[in-house]
């Protein structure tokens, strides 16, 4: 009923005594429902398949190497929805390819191997390329969800509002997915390498405010994506073509308007228009990441400091001992004296 007719799903939903709270998602097609035990579902608007024409696109086929300095960053390919999808188990092999040849060590992660414990792990990487569920909610806040359907595993993240679950209306499975939230980047996701790149192909992540702010606060440089809800055809095409651009050695703002000049950067689900675009410095690029994920030292001049003259200590005179044939043992320091034992008392 929710992939058909959201609004009529809100009322229904509304009447359930289990529900205390149920609310329309800034796209009018996501649904936030609150229980009276306080667990929390939201479901997603149906993952829509539907293609419209193409323009002819020419890719380009050089990527530029940036393996030749420092040693390489580390980039996270994430599809948790690789088989909901219809693709093949082998799905982001093409974006971890253009990854790999542009100089990162690329780490890939389908389905449930796409964990909520993975996603705590993001910071280890200068780049990140998600394609997920994803949407924003009533008040501001995101779910992005992951492949992992566990609810067991983490109670303290559901206490905290860290996370919740998500399904996908019209899933005939009815997966109930675990989903982070922005509570979760901000309490649970270290520090990312300076001018790391996030690109989350998914719906709405680049009109979430909030959820940027917390990216901000964790030394995120730029964030891709879309402002609105996407077909999945447009945002794998864009993507691919957004990567390669980047890898060729363009910044993030000239592989995105190249993206737009191209027809790739719009997608419209029921007459609402996606935009394709970025929130942050415009200006990073994959070099920049590659050379600021191992920083190299700052050389610094090299000062020959003037020795400090140190005092050298008179010599004590030497204390001789020499065998006097009259005494025996004889300490000579000016006079021949008897020594008891062996040694002169005077000069122990």
């Amino acid at each position: 009923m929710a992939a058909h007719a959201p609004r009529t799903t809100l009322e229904w939903l509304r009447r359930k005594p289990a529900v205390r709270a149920v609310s329309l998602g800034r796209d009018g097609r996501t649904l936030d429902v609150l229980f009276r035990d306080h667990a929390e579902l939201v479901i997603l608007p149906p993952e829509s398949h539907w293609q419209r024409p193409r323009p002819e696109i020419v890719y380009q086929q050089s990527v530029k190497q940036f393996a030749d300095g420092p040693p390489a960053g580390r980039a996270l390919v994430l599809e948790p929805f690789s088989q909901l999808l219809g693709h093949e188990a082998s799905y982001g092999a093409a974006e971890a390819g253009t990854l790999s040849q542009a100089g990162f060590r690329v780490d890939v992660l389908r389905n449930q191997q796409v964990t909520v414990a993975s996603l705590e792990k993001m910071a280890a990487y200068s780049v990140v390329y998600v394609e997920t569920h994803s949407n924003v909610l009533d008040n501001g806040d995101v779910v992005i969800a992951s492949g992992e359907t566990d609810a067991r595993a983490y109670p303290s993240l559901f206490e905290d509002g860290s996370i919740t679950q998500v399904t996908v209306a019209g899933d005939p499975h009815k997966s109930l997915y675990l989903a982070i939230k922005t509570r979760f980047i901000e309490h649970h996701v270290g520090t990312f390498p300076d001018s790391s790149l996030l690109f989350i192909n998914g719906c709405a992540v680049t009109n979430a405010p909030k959820f940027w702010s917390a990216l901000q606060s964790h030394n995120v440089d730029t964030l891709t994506g879309w402002n609105n809800e996407v077909i999945a055809i447009d945002d794998e095409t864009a993507s691919t073509y957004v990567l390669q651009h980047l890898a060729s050695g363009q910044t993030v703002a000239a592989a995105v308007a190249a993206a737009s000049a191209a027809g790739l950067g719009t997608s419209f689900v029921d007459g609402m228009e996606a935009e394709l675009g970025y929130v942050g410095d415009g200006e990073n690029s994959l070099a920049r990441a590659l050379v600021e994920a191992t920083p190299t030292p700052t050389p610094t001049d090299a000062i020959t400091a003037t020795p400090t003259p140190v005092a050298t200590p008179t010599p004590r005179p030497v204390k001789k001992r020499v065998k006097c044939k009259k005494h025996g043992w004889h300490v000579v320091h000016g006079k021949c004296r008897r020594c008891k034992h062996g040694r002169c008392k005077k000069h122990r």
